[in-house]
């Protein structure tokens, strides 16, 4: 058959997903309906026939699909599925006929014209008549309404659809139904077609179908009952579940709680939380108005732990269920037990225990529940009593089903019990029969040994019981009633045991004697360290365990992508050395300590083998502004070549060296002054390179010039010199000098392999400061060095003549300068021959000087220069001429 679908999404991505709710129908056509949902997005749709040619599957986003080519009055399965992953959840799931729809439709729209007087959107609760019937259906749903059935009322529709004759049309057809998220227990099938009024009245609550508002709000359904009934609630706080959840979890109870008559002398309502512990939030007795019990709700306290049901449970019958908690002999007792997980302990001892005593049980399980341990805990009949949600906002979906469930149940258990004996708990379980005192001593790793005191009536016989706290096969003893003591052996080391000791009576239980206690552990090596590790070896040591006989040590790792292997060494001492190993490789290492043929808990470690030995020992020498010396020493022999690199903090000078594996050091240059470098060193072997070791190293600040010099001249300059300290790397100097007065400086520039400056146009008797710094390669400026220097007046001898001329003998006459004079320098020869030049000295406080021993009738050139303390002067000349 052809069929047409329409939707707006066909794409698919797997997240976790909320729950479609409120799935509805509408018919289009004759051939074709509108299904729609509050919707979670990125569903499947998957709507079928049974029949295989007309199974139909869709992945859609949008809340909605149109479905046409479909029989009219064809029976169709529709189910809504939630993919995660690679799985999927079915969340949704309805029956439908086009035809049923259509008249529904008309009826609702008829009931409308007619007036809604009435102002029901539920079905009454016990409509057995229409049941008995069979002729009357019940009213359809609204089109957004979620319906929750229990897995009777399917059986019970497959059994009377089995039973309907061929051909007898539609209308003994199943009412169209919907699962919103809620599983539970399949019952068997019926043995008859006759049912009981009180399976009828269940029957009429599987049917009820709750509005979209009073799912919402929580039910404004009432139970009318004012049978005495103690309700426990047993409320599962472990970790698992969240604060966020457990905030659910309160809104939940609140309004399971609402339909019913809390009253001193009617329904009692108690609480207890459990965790790895239980605790009683409030007893039986404690509240007497419904008002009174929700504020005691909403005031509930997240208590976290884990999760022992078992233990939760024999708390709800040693203490809850007490007559000084509470609890009324001749009222019913019901236990609501919800969790989201399974327990750690054995639920089903002490759930049977409380079942024996007629308490009936409801199993309310969410998200990860274990629901075969649901089932073992609840009371029959378990379509009714157990009940198993996907997450904890689907809480909602069933609460509604459950109030009514509940109340018929009390109004059922109340009738069958009416003139009869009540069945309760026994009355004389108090201290008198109990053990008190619970001791344990001589804990070892395998033993522990309990003593307790006998309660004033010794019973028949004690019934131990032990199990590990974290989960574990519950073991018991029996002892006579006359022996208090006892010894557990052959337990688990290092492991947390609960303890209980019952007395058994003839007629009754005595209260539990509970304690818990740990084993010790098996000492275990300490402190397990590697204290040498190489490429292919590690050798490790730890602090010795008392009373070990050896160690075992087992090392595994999967090197170069091999399968697994272990090593395995047992050794006498605390300290083994494991070599054969693969560098580059984590291995794991685990030791034991041996006591016979028993274990103790390991000491672990892992360790990565080193790929290759890397130089060591890096250091930094002869360091300066633009160089640095790197050393280090080689590991082994079989290095080929070190590389060298180093790299500038910001990253614009990186360089690499590559230098013979023999040597131990090489020189960086050139580099930036004032700059941190990272330097590595990596040593390379024919197998390939090893790991580097790094350092970094800051270089200096750029030299300045040094030991300034200044020389006067004659006229008006004077020299300058330095010492340049780094004059490879010079660029320019620059010299700048100014008066004292604060006269407009004057600079000069200088090439970098110069180390002198001659300073013009100077004053005579000033001060000066004379300044010098240099640009280096790098961009860097040195740091400026300057000198003070006054100028002096060097003025020459002036007057400067000659006489008393005779052939061998010149007499040379001047008028002396200013200032002090240190002496004259007067030099002369003969103006034809300059080589013959002679210099003689003269005191600074003579004017003249005879020059002796001359040629006759020859022509002398004279120079006469001033030498004062502060310079030489300029020179004056004359020339004279000896006689024939």
């Amino acid at each position: 058959m052809k069929r047409i679908f329409s939707s707006m999404v066909n794409e698919f991505f797997a997240v976790p997903l909320s729950p479609p709710r409120y799935l509805s129908f509408s018919e289009l056509s004759h051939a074709s309906v509108r299904v729609s949902w509050e919707a979670a997005s990125q569903l499947w749709l998957h709507p079928t026939s049974g029949d295989s040619e007309q199974e139909v599957m869709l992945k859609t986003k949008t809340p909605k699909a149109t479905v046409g080519g479909l029989s009219p009055t064809k029976e169709y399965t529709l189910q809504v599925y939630v993919l995660n992953g690679s799985q999927e959840a079915l969340f949704a799931k309805r029956k439908f006929v086009i035809e049923d729809l259509k008249n529904a439709s008309q009826a609702r729209n008829n009931r409308r014209n007619a007036g809604a007087a009435s102002g029901k959107n539920l079905t009454s609760v016990g409509s057995s008549a229409a049941e008995h019937s069979g002729g009357a259906e019940p009213t359809p749903p609204p089109p957004n309404a979620v319906l929750v059935h229990t897995a009777k009322d399917k059986a019970e529709k497959k059994r009377q659809k089995g039973a309907q004759p061929k051909g007898s049309g539609e209308a003994t057809r199943s009412q169209p139904h919907a699962e919103a998220g809620v599983t539970q227990t399949p019952p068997p099938a019926p043995k008859s077609s006759q049912r009981s009024p009180a399976s009828s009245e269940r029957e009429s609550l599987g049917k009820e179908k709750p509005t979209k508002d009073s799912l919402r709000r929580g039910s404004h359904f009432q139970c009318d009952t004012s049978a005495m009934t103690d309700i426990v609630l047993l409320v599962d706080g472990s970790w698992s579940i969240g604060r966020s959840n457990f905030k659910l979890i309160k809104e939940f109870l609140s309004t399971l709680i609402s339909p019913f008559s809390i009253a001193h002398d009617k329904i009692r309502v108690g609480l207890s939380q459990y965790s790895s512990d239980p605790r009683t939030e409030w007893d039986l007795g404690a509240y007497t108005t419904r008002e009174q019990v929700l504020e005691a709700v909403r005031n509930l306290r997240y208590k976290g732990g884990n999760t022992f049901t078992g233990l939760a449970l024999t708390h709800v019958l040693e203490q809850n269920l007490k007559p000084d908690a509470g609890a009324r002999l001749e009222a019913e007792k019901l236990v609501i037990l919800l969790t989201d997980g399974k327990s750690q302990d054995d639920a089903n001892l002490a759930a049977q225990t409380l079942k024996n005593m007629g308490i009936e049980i409801f199993a309310i399980g969410v998200k990860n529940a274990d629901e075969a341990e649901l089932k073992q805990v609840a009371s029959e009949p378990l379509e009714l009593t157990v009940y198993n949600v996907l997450d904890f906002p689907l809480l909602s979906n069933l609460v509604g089903r459950l109030t009514r469930v509940l109340c018929a149940r009390i109004k059922e258990k109340s009738k069958e019990n009416a003139g009869s004996p009540v069945k309760d708990i026994p009355t004389d379980m108090g201290p008198q029969l109990s053990p008190t005192d619970l001791k344990i001593s001589a804990v070892t790793s395998k033993s522990m040994h309990l003593t307790w005191s006998p309660p004033l009536r010794p019973p028949k016989k004690y019934r131990i019981v032990y199990y590990p706290s974290k989960g574990g096969t519950p073991k018991e003893v029996i002892l006579d009633g006359a022996v208090s003591s006892l010894r557990l052996s052959n337990l688990t080391s290092h492991t947390e045991y609960l303890v209980s000791v019952f007395p058994i009576y003839d007629t009754a239980v005595g209260d539990g004697l509970r304690g818990v206690t740990s084993t010790l552990p098996l000492s275990s090596p300490r402190s397990l360290r590697v204290s040498e590790l190489s490429h292919n070896s590690m050798r490790l040591s730890w602090k010795a365990a008392p009373g070990a006989t050896q160690y075992l040590v087992l090392c595994s790792a999967a090197p170069d992508g091999a399968e697994d292997y272990t090593m395995e060494v047992k050794v006498a001492q605390p300290e083994v050395l494991l070599d054969g190993l693969s560098p580059s490789t984590e291995y794991s290492v685990a030791v034991y300590a041996m006591y016979g043929e028993d274990a103790s808990d390991p000491a672990s470690i892992q360790e990565t083998t080193l790929p290759l030995s890397p130089p060591r020992y890096l250091s930094f020498s002869e360091l300066s502004h633009a160089s640095v010396r790197v050393s280090w020493e080689a590991a082994s022999q079989a290095v080929k070549a070190h590389h060298v690199t180093y790299e500038a903090s910001g990253g614009s000078n990186t360089g690499e060296v590559e230098v013979p594996g023999t040597a131990t050091s090489t020189v960086l240059r050139p580099l930036s002054s004032l700059t941190q470098y990272f330097i590595s060193v990596r040593s390379t072997y024919d197998e390939g390179d090893s790991f580097p070791i790094t350092g970094n190293v800051t270089t200096l600040k750029v030299p300045p010039p040094r030991a300034l010099k200044v020389t006067e001249l004659s006229g008006n300059s004077l020299r300058l010199q330095w010492e340049a300290v780094a004059a490879s790397d010079v660029v320019v100097y620059q010299i700048k000098w100014s008066t004292a007065a604060g006269e407009k400086p004057q600079e000069l520039s200088i090439a970098g392999n110069v180390a002198t400056a001659i300073l013009p146009g100077l004053q005579k008797n000033t001060d000066y400061k004379i300044s010098i710094w240099a640009y280096y390669k790098d961009g860097a400026r040195s740091d400026t060095v300057s000198i003070q220097h006054r100028t002096n007046s060097r003025s020459p001898p002036t007057n400067l003549f000659i006489d008393s001329e005779s052939p061998t003998s010149l007499q040379v006459h001047w008028k002396p300068p200013e200032g002090r004079v240190q002496h004259y320098k007067i030099t002369y020869s003969p103006v034809s021959d300059t080589g013959a030049q002679q210099t003689i000295m003269a005191s600074g406080k003579s004017s003249s000087v005879t020059l002796q021993s001359l040629l006759p009738d020859r022509a002398y050139k004279v120079t006469v220069s001033a030498v004062h303390y502060t310079g030489e002067s300029e020179s004056t000349s004359a020339t004279g001429r000896t006689g024939e």
